[in-house]
Formats: C-alpha cells, structure tokens, sequence
C-alpha cells in the first residue's frame, strides 16, 4: 500500500499559522501545504488533479512567509 498524499493535519488559520486545541494560534509554528488540514473539506483526495499537492505547498508556503516577514 502506498500513500501518496497526507490530506489532513493541523487546523491553521488565515495566515497559516498552527492552531492549538482552543483554536488559538501557536506562537512561533506555520503549517503549508497537505499538513494544513481542512482544505479538502473531508477524507476524499482529489486524485484527478495532478499537481496539487505542490501547488498547495508553493502558493500556500509564500503566504506564510509574507506574513512571517511583517512580523
């Protein structure tokens, strides 16, 4: 059996920073691409659109870094 994708992982907010149990950000932790959970909106993948984990993690990883950048 092989896994191609992880399709869930840590809640984040907006600006993909990790949140905690209560929904409040962890200070310090970013979370980008299929470690990001929810973006799916459940368990099924879309196996039909190659190329989506990478753009989740290009597009989603320099949000993140725009943000960590104003801080």
């Amino acid at each position: 059996v092989r896994i191609s994708a992880i399709v869930s992982g840590m809640l984040i907010d907006d600006n993909h920073r990790a949140l905690n149990a209560e929904g409040k950000p962890i200070k310090g932790l970013w979370v980008v691409g299929n470690l990001g959970g929810g973006f799916y909106g459940g368990v099924d993948y879309p196996l039909t659109v190659f190329g989506l984990s990478l753009g989740r993690c290009y597009t989603f990883g320099y949000l993140a870094g725009k943000h960590v950048a104003k801080l």
